[in-house]
């Protein structure tokens, strides 16, 4: 596993919006005479203009947003994180930042706002860009990265006979944190530019990705239960009975599992919130569960030692 320093990170992850952000800003402030007041700020599908405020706003929610996008992926960044969520950064950087450009480019020279036209090619092209620059950004990013092949821990805990314990913790995902805010970010952006309605529908999906990015993993005398989101629904609950083993070890999201959430994969099942330390419990039934938690160890031990009370 490679490892590289938080500032590097923090850089790779919070300066793409800033410069992304540069073009629209520069052009707002040195053709603010070229510009009609109010400007066109929002379109249909069709390319009309249909939503109109004053060039200051959107120079003002161009500079805001990529301060905001910035403040997030680094504070993210700053953590253990992936090339996946950096390339994340790099693509909502350019996303947010070419549409504001393609706004600004439109509004120019414009005699009368109401005659501007955006067209839709024009998005899609930028698209197009934010999807290359995040494959860029993911390359050459100094991200750490995880064997796919986990090193596993094993062990139990004594317990006696009648002791009573448990342990829990709490998870966050950086990378579902990451992609939730670009969605619900990316959806605002096409709300107010494009159209309402498939705006509406990206942030909804980003505020559930935000929803579900946490997860809290307990073991008992019950056995595995894995809890996502602040109402703890969905849940998974692997039985005592239904244990076979239990071991700690270090998982790649994407290599392993191929992405975050809820995973199926041959021979087994996860609840897969990051890449890093996991908890991998194989089933009677041969088949894993794999949850990636803090101080999998201790989980680990205390499930095998709780199994090994039952069998004795």
């Amino acid at each position: 596993m490679s490892s590289t320093s938080p500032a590097r990170r923090i850089a790779f992850g919070s300066l793409p919006p800033l410069v992304a952000a540069l073009p629209a800003i520069v052009l707002l402030l040195a053709w603010s005479d070229r510009l009609p007041e109010p400007s066109a700020t929002h379109f249909g599908v069709d390319g009309t203009a249909d939503g109109f405020s004053s060039a200051t706003t959107l120079l003002w929610s161009s500079l805001g947003l990529a301060v905001l996008l910035a403040a997030v992926f680094g504070t993210v960044s700053a953590a253990r994180t992936t090339r996946f969520l950096l390339g994340v950064s790099w693509a909502a950087s350019v996303l947010t930042g070419a549409t504001a450009l393609v706004v600004v480019l439109a509004n120019v020279d414009a005699v009368d706002a109401s005659a501007v036209r955006l067209s839709p090619l024009l998005l899609l092209l930028a698209l197009v860009v934010a999807v290359a620059a995040g494959g860029i950004g993911a390359r050459v990013a100094p991200a750490e990265v995880l064997a796919d092949v986990p090193v596993t821990r094993g062990g139990s805990l004594d317990l006696a006979p009648d002791e009573r314990v448990a342990w829990s913790r709490t998870v966050t995902s950086a990378p579902m944190q990451a992609i939730g805010t670009s969605l619900v970010l990316a959806g605002v952006v096409v709300a107010l530019v494009v159209q309402t309605f498939p705006g509406v529908i990206a942030a909804a999906a980003g505020l559930l990705s935000l929803a579900f990015s946490s997860s809290r993993t307990t073991v008992d005398g019950r056995g595995l239960t894995v809890a996502v989101g602040p109402l703890g629904r969905p849940r998974w609950h692997v039985p005592l009975a239904d244990v076979g083993s239990a071991v700690a070890g270090d998982v790649s999201a994407l290599g392993r599992f191929g992405g975050y959430g809820y995973r199926v994969v041959p021979g087994g099942s996860g609840v897969i919130l990051r890449s890093g330390e996991a908890l991998i419990v194989t089933r009677t039934s041969g088949r894993t569960f794999t949850v990636t938690v803090d101080d999998a160890e201790t989980g680990a031990r205390l499930l095998t030692g709780l199994l090994e009370r039952t069998e004795s």
